[in-house]
């Protein structure tokens, strides 16, 4: 056997060592999510989110992270959609009620401070996601699972992966390209 081919069966022997150590340790330790950190979505970019999403009023729209609730409130405000804004922050969903109420739209927004993959999210007709892509893979597998056919699914920045993208689109915003994508389940 030569140096080329020794090397090579090492490094395969690696490789496959690696591989197994990882569906090992992976199904047994599951990932260590941390908190994505809190980041608004300018106004333009919302009317943009929501035109390409198709919303309508009779949609229910979930918004997971909503941070100070502005998308869930512009949906009510601008279509008279029904929204739900998820957050594991307090002050956050504080500051949202507090919007929705000052815009006039309480009655169409409910926020609730909870976990997003910890949620039930199944009676939204389509959600919107700003999260990092390790965390638009992680709770991929939940929006398959509850979410009902032809739900819509729009992510600003991130994709969802391999999930294929019925749309995608961008907006220019503060000299940033900022893609946007929609995903139907």
């Amino acid at each position: 056997m030569d140096y080329t081919s020794s090397l090579s069966n090492k490094r395969n022997i690696i490789k496959r060592i690696f591989r197994f150590l990882k569906r090992v340790i992976w199904s047994t330790y599951p990932p260590i999510i941390v908190s994505a950190p809190y980041v608004t979505t300018p106004e333009e970019v919302i009317i943009k989110m929501l035109h390409i999403a198709d919303i309508c009023p009779d949609d229910i729209l979930y918004d997971l992270g909503c941070g100070d609730g502005r998308i869930i409130i512009t949906a009510a405000k601008e279509y008279g959609t029904r929204g739900v804004g998820i957050d594991n922050d307090p002050q956050r969903i504080t500051e949202s009620r507090a919007n929705a109420k000052k815009e006039g739209v309480e009655h169409l927004t409910t926020f609730l401070q909870e976990d997003v993959m910890e949620a039930d999210i199944s009676e939204a007709t389509l959600v919107t996601i700003y999260m990092v892509p390790v965390l638009n893979r992680y709770i991929k597998p939940k929006l398959k699972k509850q979410l009902k056919p032809k739900s819509r699914v729009i992510t600003r920045e991130f994709s969802m992966g391999e999930w294929n993208a019925i749309t995608t689109d961008i907006i220019s915003y503060n000299n940033l390209i900022i893609p946007i994508y929609l995903y139907e389940t």
